[in-house]
């Protein structure tokens, strides 16, 4: 099967690009006869034609020879430190070895695994926070202790990652994780950082509770402020992915108050809460009908934000509830 120059040049540059090919050929005796690209970002110079392959190249003792089967050797760690795949074929004449620089998806998975350390700490402070903050009364049921109250003037705010479909087939998946990731830790240490806890993360969204932690201001406002920086930060956020040529995600956030019961419980040594409450059914339906970029606040909490309602305006978007329909004010800040 032939291809046009256009669609090969294309492949070459899409799966080859600045990665800096190199290449060994091999004989079946293990010896180099053939060598080219930038073989020296590797960590191999002062290759001369019959060197034994082993002795030039430690890492892949033992490796040779191959049989029918090509191998593929991921982020590679060489003699000078450079991440590199690896992809090992044979051919009637010998068997090749081709070098692809390997550092991005090396620095992707690292930071991907830094993220994930964070996003532990995130919850290990959180679990102390509600350690200090919920003395409630214990009941057992099936190996778990539940600690319940109903509180009231809560308010909830639920926030969307979105826009990272249209990167699944773009990039790796390691780079896809920790980009969410990192959105994900940017916007629930804000929560915290404003007085609020994450109730749950399920998929692409995180539900927080505000009206736990004691606090001199008002719930609502701190829910406010806390959408507003996270509105601002996945800006700034943004910038620096976009210039690192990175995915570039955006959220949609939606913010209720009400009457809530908050569950807390002690299940395999790890302590959570759960909440439920119409605000929680609120919250979700505002942060769906969201734009990228908005926050959407029910008039439970409109009412209670003070100063911070000048940032708000009427929205068409309204929620048809049993009783009457609940007016949704809109909040889609400018963009710098």
């Amino acid at each position: 099967m032939t291809f046009p120059i256009p669609v090969l040049n294309y492949i070459q540059a899409f799966t080859v690009g600045e990665r800096d090919l190199a290449y060994l050929l091999v004989n079946n005796q293990g010896l180099i006869t053939q060598w080219g690209g930038k073989l020296e970002n590797y960590g191999i110079k002062n290759l001369q034609q019959g060197d034994c392959l082993e002795e030039k190249v430690f890492f892949l003792e033992g490796i040779l020879p191959i049989d029918n089967s090509p191998i593929f050797l991921p982020c590679v760690k060489t003699e000078c430190g450079v991440a590199a795949d690896i992809h090992i074929f044979s051919s009637d004449v010998g068997n090749w070895i081709l070098f692809l620089d390997a550092s991005q998806e090396e620095s992707q998975h690292w930071l991907s695994q830094q993220i994930n350390n964070e996003l532990s700490l995130v919850s290990q402070r959180q679990i102390k926070f509600l350690k200090q903050s919920l003395v409630n009364r214990e009941k057992r049921s099936n190996h778990l202790n539940f600690k319940s109250l109903e509180y009231q003037n809560k308010t909830v705010l639920s926030a969307n990652i979105r826009d990272y479909i249209a990167y699944i087939d773009k990039y790796p998946p390691d780079t896809i994780f920790s980009t969410f990731n990192l959105y994900l830790l940017t916007l629930t240490n804000l929560i915290l950082e404003h007085g609020g806890l994450v109730s749950n993360i399920f998929g692409d969204t995180a539900i927080a509770l505000f009206g736990i932690l004691p606090s001199t201001s008002s719930l609502s406002k701190r829910a406010i402020e806390a959408a507003l920086s996270m509105i601002n930060a996945v800006q700034k956020l943004g910038k620096a992915q976009q210039a690192n040529n990175l995915p570039v995600l955006s959220i949609g956030i939606g913010i209720a108050s009400g009457s809530l019961i908050i569950s807390t419980n002690n299940y395999q040594k790890s302590q959570k809460f759960n909440i439920l409450g119409y605000p929680v059914y609120v919250a979700a339906i505002l942060k769906d009908q969201a734009c990228s970029g908005e926050i959407l606040i029910d008039e439970n909490t409109f009412h209670r934000i003070d100063r911070l309602q000048k940032h708000f305006s009427l929205s068409s978007s309204e929620i048809n509830d049993t009783t009457k329909p609940i007016k949704v004010y809109s909040c889609l800040p400018h963009h710098d």
